[in-house]
């Protein structure tokens, strides 16, 4: 239901009043201030009716963080007995989009409480995992749902997974902490002991992880064990010459426990500690080890916490004299007091963990990254001209010698007499035929830089994605997962895009190459170059090879004296015996795009080598909607803009075509020394993209 319908026309909006002169005005979009006129107006009158609930949608669709209309909603879906069921299917679709946003999944709270039917809620949750693992909002609705439904059974195997798949999940190891201690069974002596096993474990496979380092210690002051057994741990870890300031954190937590017992031995030790934090391996917190150093030496250490168990020990406590370990308390000691609130104590707990860890890793890691700067700049100058990589054949004599070359013949060379040393060792990309790959870890790009595609986005999840992380699905259900997806469709409607995102999130390598970089100048190369981009495909699985443009190799075949197209076919032939040579249910998954579908060859997109066929449109009014609205959201527009305007042109606009209208627009703007983009430089981007 449009704002211009018939329906509205009783309804005179309310303009926001910034008074007269605003200090701060904000641009909104137009259509956003419009609706938000007419929202004004019905809500002024409490109005409870189909309008006012289509209003609150569409001003949702512009800003879903407006916590007033969520508010409102609920009001009018529950006045007007709507079907709720409904209402999740549509905070299913804006969480696809807004996963990080807490007024939805607020909102899905207040549903679902209403409705007291959770049957779709884990599976909801997980999928939302699936796609982030340590979406805080995600996690802290997960514990709503299983603390009001009573749900704690399986939800320790359920966190396995996903800090065996990464033990670095800061969110993972809260959501332990609270399956443990506030699942109203509470943990026995004998199951704590075995969790503290299963952590030490964990520990050991990232020393420098913040989280399970604090994880262990708040189950040692939940158990009747004290912070000594961590001892053995630390040493360990000490003499893998790892440098873990957790690790020697926990030291000092020891040799401190054991200096308020009257050790003088641990006192020294403890402070050799503090020192060496304060000064080398922590000194983002040194003011914090000073201060442990002091309370140290004092022989008193920090304040102990009262634990739950405290009186289940105290005889053997009384009788040995012996206090038992407790974290210590928080201090400020070494903070500059600040006017006003202390913004870093709203962040997130899992915020603070991971900065804190980034710096020191940052740290440690930059000798390293100058020793690794220096020797690519001596591997660049031995690769630079007019030197040239080859092979030795056979050396003549202390002279001479003769090289093969990759890209073609012999060659007879001298050889420098004095340079008898290694000076440098290439990698394996400085071969030649190798190099036209492009070997990416984990592209950046995500499902929600993507504009619409929903059945694009799914059918590919159900191709590449689900095989690569959830295997065990394909064989339960007796299927085998496809090979191979081609992506088709004109260009500019995001289809390399989709092929990087679905990397990003199964943490793929991701292989890219470009059809015409596999027609080579010798004979045999091209084949070659196929075999290669498997082997290396393999050797960094899970990956995806995604091979572009591929109507360059994968043309019909037909009958040709040309020793060049002859070359191209023997490599598309290379292409389809590497697609039968591997197993579907292996963790190399192709992907492949092209403008021309209709021109490849039929043995190359057969059922059995590439198995899905996902089509690519140009986008629809909603499509082109979105898409706008990805690319002018950090824009600054003038209230004149109109994006519906473009939205419902008659233009066939690619989101290439979009994203160069919006990019094109602000190059005017700047052009003219203007911070904001006026409806005419939309217009103007708009005939320089399309004619």
């Amino acid at each position: 239901m449009t704002l211009e319908a018939e329906v509205w026309n009783d309804i005179t909006p309310i303009p926001q009043d910034d008074g007269p002169d605003p200090l701060a005005p904000i641009a909104y979009n137009p259509e956003y201030a419009k609706a938000m006129g007419y929202f004004r107006a019905v809500a002024q009158k409490d109005e409870r009716s189909e309008r006012a609930l289509d209003l609150t949608e569409q001003i949702i669709e512009h800003n879903p963080a407006h916590y007033t209309i969520w508010r409102y909603r609920q009001q009018i879906l529950f006045f007007l007995n709507k079907n709720l069921y409904e209402e999740l299917d549509f905070v299913d679709e804006q969480i696809k989009y807004n996963p990080k946003n807490y007024q939805l999944w607020h909102h899905r709270q207040i549903i679902v409480e209403k409705l007291m039917d959770v049957s779709r809620e884990l599976p909801f949750i997980n999928n939302v995992l699936n796609d982030d693992a340590k979406n805080y909002h995600a996690w802290t609705y997960r514990q709503w749902v299983i603390k009001t439904f009573n749900l704690w059974e399986g939800e320790l195997e359920f966190i396995d997974k996903y800090l065996d798949k990464d033990v670095r999940n800061n969110s993972a190891w809260n959501q332990r902490y609270f399956a443990i201690f506030f699942n109203p069974n509470k943990p026995t002596d004998d199951f704590l002991a075995q969790e503290i096993n299963y952590v030490i474990e964990k520990i050991k496979l990232a020393p420098n992880n913040i989280s399970p380092w604090n994880y262990i210690k708040g189950v040692i002051a939940k158990s009747d064990k004290d912070i000594d057994i961590l001892e053995g741990l630390c040493k360990e870890v000490e003499e893998q010459k790892i440098i873990s300031p957790h690790a020697l954190g926990c030291l000092v937590d020891i040799h401190e426990s054991r200096a308020r017992n009257g050790s003088a031995t641990d006192k020294a030790e403890g402070i050799k500690i503090c020192i060496t934090l304060a000064e080398k391996h922590d000194t983002i917190r040194k003011n914090y080890w000073e201060y442990r150093k002091g309370n140290t030496q004092s022989g008193g250490g920090l304040p102990q916490l009262g634990g739950p168990n405290d009186d289940k020990h105290k005889d053997d406590k009384d009788k040995d004299k012996k206090k038992k370990w407790e974290p210590p308390l928080p201090t400020r000691v070494g903070k500059k007091k600040k006017r006003g609130p202390d913004a870093t104590s709203k962040l997130p707990a899992d915020y603070l963990l991971m900065e804190e860890e980034f710096v020191q890793n940052q740290e440690q890691l930059k000798p390293q990254e100058e020793k690794a700067q220096e020797e690519r700049t001596r591997v660049d100058d031995l690769r630079g001209s007019p030197m040239g990589v080859g092979t030795l054949e056979e050396i003549i004599d202390d002279d001479h010698a003769i090289v093969s070359s990759s890209t073609g013949p012999e060659y007879y060379v001298s050889i420098l007499s004095f340079a008898m040393s290694v000076v440098g060792v290439l990698q394996d990309d400085t071969d030649p035929m190798v190099s036209v790959m492009k070997l990416e870890k984990a592209p950046t790009e995500s499902y929600a830089d993507i504009g619409g595609l929903e059945q694009q986005i799914q059918e590919i999840k159900e191709s590449v994605e689900l095989p690569l992380t959830h295997p065990e699905l394909y064989e339960e259900m007796g299927i085998k997962p496809p090979k191979g997806v081609i992506l088709y469709g004109v260009p500019g409607t995001g289809k390399t895009l989709l092929a990087k995102a679905v990397a990003n999130q199964t943490s793929a390598t991701f292989l890219r190459v470009v059809g015409s970089e596999l027609i080579q100048k010798y004979l045999g190369d091209g084949p070659k170059l196929v075999r290669e981009l498997f082997r290396v495909a393999e050797e960094h699985a899970p990956s995806i090879v995604f091979i572009d443009e591929i109507d360059a190799i994968g043309t019909k075949r037909y009958e040709s004296n040309s020793g060049g197209e002859r070359e191209i076919q023997r490599t598309m032939l290379e292409l389809l015996n590497q697609l039968d040579g591997f197993d579907s249910r292996g963790d190399v998954k192709v992907v492949m795009a092209t403008n021309r579908i209709e021109s490849l060859d039929p043995a190359l997109i057969r059922p059995g080598r590439i198995d899905r066929k996902i089509e690519f449109p140009l986008p629809d009014v909603k499509t082109k909607r979105r898409i706008f609205n990805i690319h002018t959201s950090r824009m600054t527009l003038a209230e004149d803009v109109d994006l519906e305007e473009f939205v419902m042109s008659k233009d066939d606009l690619s989101g290439a075509d979009i994203k160069a209208i919006c990019t094109e627009s602000g190059l005017l703007a700047l052009r003219e020394r203007r911070m904001k983009v006026i409806a005419e430089d939309f217009r103007k981007a708009r005939e320089k993209v399309l004619y």
